[in-house]
């Protein structure tokens, strides 16, 4: 049985910035990180569109990060320190929900309990794990969690509906993989690691936590258990060309390569190092979303939008 081909949903005239997917669309912020500012975020139906895509928020200086929750797409601004949201039915101006929040990276949304989680750390002394409801601005964004002495969050950022996950780097040290609280109870240690290493990506499953760093660090995706991985993480594989973005669904934990997207089944003995691909020879996939039924990416040499049905 060969590799499944993906479809490509739309052709682009610029890398995206980021991806994020809902039950109706897929979205991302169109432009070259390298050349600012972007073009605006947009969309394309899960469906297909013609290879035609819509415009959900107008150009706007942006930064990495983008989410959604089927209402709103939430993204970093670099026009105004904090985060900026839009009806995925498209808005003529967005909407600043943290105003008062220091410059931001990270971005994280709870759908479920319509909250919002980022990284301010636009002054040394406001190293904060901040929130701020998503329904609507809240001029003060509630602080739950402040990095140690001397350390200092930063990207990537996620959440699984019960805890918030973040990076706690000690520079040019190590890092750590904290779990925190959602109500801004303090944050639990599940991990140290001994080194410089830059974290590509973050995700959990309600049940472990990944993250992915760069070739050739051996054992490019890791795995820890939520309730701690005292003994050290699970290495799931390493990546041949270099792990780019992480997603996960339950069953697999899947992600982007230099020219491939690959996955590892999470449960049993997991893949054993060796990953299966899924998509092969593809022109520089970078970002990655999944829903119930597909994968999304895009191709940043070829700056398309791809969809496959997860084998």
């Amino acid at each position: 049985m060969g590799t499944c081909q993906p479809v490509t949903l739309v052709t682009l005239a610029a890398s995206p910035i980021n991806l994020a997917v809902d039950k109706s669309n897929v979205y991302w912020i169109n432009g070259d990180s390298n050349i600012m500012p972007s073009l605006g975020v947009m969309k394309c139906a899960i469906g297909g569109c013609n290879n035609t895509q819509t415009p959900v928020a107008g150009v706007l200086w942006a930064w990495h990060d983008l989410a959604v929750d089927g209402t709103n797409v939430y993204w970093n601004s670099l026009d105004y320190a904090g985060i900026l949201k839009c009806s995925v039915n498209g808005c003529a101006n967005a909407t600043n929900i943290g105003a008062s929040a220091s410059t931001s990276q990270g971005l994280a949304v709870d759908a479920a309990n319509s909250m919002v989680y980022w990284i301010g750390n636009g002054m040394v002394t406001d190293d904060a794990l901040a929130r701020c409801s998503g329904i609507s601005p809240c001029p003060t964004p509630t602080k739950i969690a402040y990095a140690a002495s001397g350390h200092r969050f930063t990207w990537p950022l996620a959440t699984d509906g019960a805890y918030v996950y973040a990076l706690d780097y000690n520079p040019g040290t190590s890092f750590s993989i904290l779990q925190c609280a959602m109500a801004g109870a303090g944050c639990s240690n599940l991990h140290t690691q001994m080194s410089p290493a830059t974290v590509t990506s973050l995700v959990s499953d309600g049940v472990n936590v990944y993250w992915s760093v760069p070739a050739p660090t051996a054992g490019a995706v890791w795995a820890c258990s939520l309730n701690g991985c005292g003994a050290g993480p699970t290495a799931l594989a390493q990546s041949k060309d270099g792990t780019l973005d992480l997603a996960v669904d339950g069953a697999n934990v899947y992600w982007t390569e230099k020219a491939d997207v690959v996955k590892c089944v999470v449960s049993g003995v997991g893949c054993r190092g060796t990953p299966t691909s899924v998509a092969v020879g593809q022109r520089g996939p970078e970002h990655l979303a999944v829903d119930a039924t597909n994968l999304y990416w895009d191709d940043k040499d070829v700056p398309t939008i791809k969809k496959l049905a997860k084998p």
